[in-house]
């Protein structure tokens, strides 16, 4: 079911998850607060887990990856 989630809580969550990969590559990840949003919670715990995952996965090996997350209301 579609419920409010603070998408920030949710982001924490997956970085933990994500943990043992940030700390392999020396990433560094740093986000602004994030607005609670109407979703299924999974699909949003997946998106941030692609996002964060293709980014570390797909970047230049010489350098330390920084990743930011934001929001913008539309």
């Amino acid at each position: 079911p579609v419920v409010p989630v603070n998408a920030g809580q949710l982001l924490e969550v997956e970085l933990r998850s994500l943990q043992p990969t940030l700390e392999a590559t020396g990433a560094s990840v740093s986000w602004d607060p994030l607005p609670t949003v109407a979703v299924k919670p999974a699909h949003l715990q997946q998106l941030f887990h692609n996002l964060i995952g293709n980014s570390l996965k797909y970047r230049k090996e010489s350098e330390q990856p920084r990743i930011h997350i934001s929001a913008t209301a539309e």
